[in-house]
């Protein structure tokens, strides 16, 4: 399948919700442990460190330390469902049929899909780095001069520089994870596959993410709004979300089996169950 009906936003979500169906207990369950386990929450706020007393600061040194490898057994644990939830995406995909041990495949991946996700996080960093450096040193700048509008301007034009560059090299990448689930390729070759298949496609590519990203945004503002419901939600459209992304990759990136796959039978045997279109006059 061509890159752009693959990576079309509107099919991909109709696909996907059709796979959710086929296969709810399998892809819900995975999806759900993938919500929970998905290493990106990060501690925040500060502290004066001069104001805390030797005894106390031995306890938050620890309490980080524990929270660091928290995040560490997060990350192990939520890439290596990620790549036994490809699996189970694929068979229920070919075959429409589910096994909920398929999420727990790991296939000899997992260093890949570790090394993979980090070099994506230190390459979308390093790249915001250099900005961020400047936004700030533009502000001191205009502090230090008594002239606030010099750094408001210049964190201004840099915050637009450090955005376009996020997102020019964040789209390059954005592909790296399925790569090495997909594809088995280790973290480079991942990486060179992800950055070529966005070569002139990363406006397609950006909008196909920002329409993911919406619906996983809205999952969240109705699990602020209705709390019970929401954490049902969620989950739901975290997994609508990961199987419409593997299923696209996988449609766009191998090759169908001669034999056809299941999606296809299925969507052909309900257009004919719908009846022929109504004949004009």
């Amino acid at each position: 399948m061509d890159f752009s009906t693959a990576y079309n936003p509107r099919r991909a979500l109709g696909v996907a919700y059709r796979l959710v169906r086929r296969a709810p207990l399998t892809l819900i369950l995975g999806g759900g442990l993938l919500f929970l386990t998905d290493p990106l929450g990060r501690l925040q706020g500060g502290v004066d460190l001069g104001s805390v007393s030797p005894r106390m600061l031995l306890a938050l040194l620890w309490a980080t330390s524990g929270s660091c490898v928290l995040q560490l057994l997060r990350l192990l644990f939520n890439s290596y469902l990620r790549i036994g939830y490809v699996g189970a995406v694929q068979r229920v995909l070919v075959t429409g049929e589910e096994n909920a041990g398929d999420l727990f495949q790991g296939r000899g991946l997992l260093v890949s899909m570790v090394l993979a996700r980090l070099g994506k996080w230190l390459g979308i960093t390093a790249t915001a780095l250099p900005f961020t450096i400047a936004i700030l040193g533009s502000v001191a700048l205009g502090r230090s001069m008594g002239v606030p509008a010099i750094g408001i301007l210049g964190a201004v034009v840099f915050g637009v520089m450090e955005l376009v560059a996020v997102l020019f090299v964040g789209s390059g990448l954005l592909l790296v994870e399925e790569a090495v689930a997909i594809e088995g390729l280790d973290p480079g070759a991942a990486f060179q596959r992800s950055w070529s298949i966005a070569r002139g496609r990363r406006l397609e590519l950006l909008f196909y993410a920002l329409v993911m990203a919406l619906i996983r945004f809205l999952g969240g503002v109705v699990c602020c709004m209705t709390l019970c419901i929401g954490w049902v939600l969620v989950p739901l459209a975290v997994t609508w979300v990961e199987t419409a992304w593997t299923e696209s990759y996988l449609r766009f990136a191998l090759p169908e089996p001669e034999e056809g796959i299941w999606v296809e039978r299925d969507m052909e045997q309900a257009s004919w169950s719908a009846g022929p279109p109504p004949e004009g006059d």
